[in-house]
Order: C-alpha cells, then structure tokens, then sequence
C-alpha cells in the first residue's frame, strides 16, 4: 500500500500553510486523492513538492544557507539553538526555510 499524507500533515512537515498546497492542487502541479472523504497527498506527490519548495528557495540545506548569508556553521548552529533560525528533517536531512524566516 503507498504511503500517504493528509494536506495538514503534509503542510506541517514542510513547513507552508495548507493554502499553499491547494494552491498548488489548482494549478494541476500537485496530484492528490480523495481516501475516506479527506484529500491526501501520496509519497510521490510530497516528495515532488519539497523538491519545488527546494528549488524555489523555500527550503535549502544549512550549508546552502550558510553561504547565502556569508555565516560559519557554528555561527548557524548558535543561532538555530537560540531559535532565530527554523529547520525541518525530511527524509532524514536537515533543511532550513530560506524565504519564510530569514532573520
């Protein structure tokens, strides 16, 4: 059986309103199902919309984020434990939201 998220869940893990994905549902560049009467999105349809936020500059690695801002990893990691910076795990790596919470 795939694997399968809800658009709250998904929204949650990403890190973007739940507007966003219906947005992108709309527009035809998200697919999703309808299951037990709740729209869901499969693993494929995640996996194809963090890749978009990735390469919109929505999500970037902390490295990337790094080299944006001219900051040192330690410098990054002071400021991801003092909260100033947000980051997600998907699929086992970090990411950071580039656009969103820029400090």
């Amino acid at each position: 059986m795939a694997s399968y998220y809800t658009i709250q869940e998904a929204a949650k893990r990403l890190g973007i309103t739940e507007q966003k994905i219906y947005y992108e549902i709309e527009r035809g560049r998200l697919a999703c199902q309808e299951i037990a009467g709740r729209m869901v999105l499969l693993e494929e349809g995640f996996k194809a919309l963090k890749k978009r936020l990735v390469q919109q500059g929505m999500l970037m690695t902390p490295a990337q984020y790094c080299k944006k801002h001219g900051m040192s990893r330690s410098k990054f990691d002071y400021r991801k434990q003092a909260g100033y910076i947000k980051t997600i795990k998907l699929g086992g790596k970090v990411f950071v939201f580039g656009k969103i919470y820029e400090v």
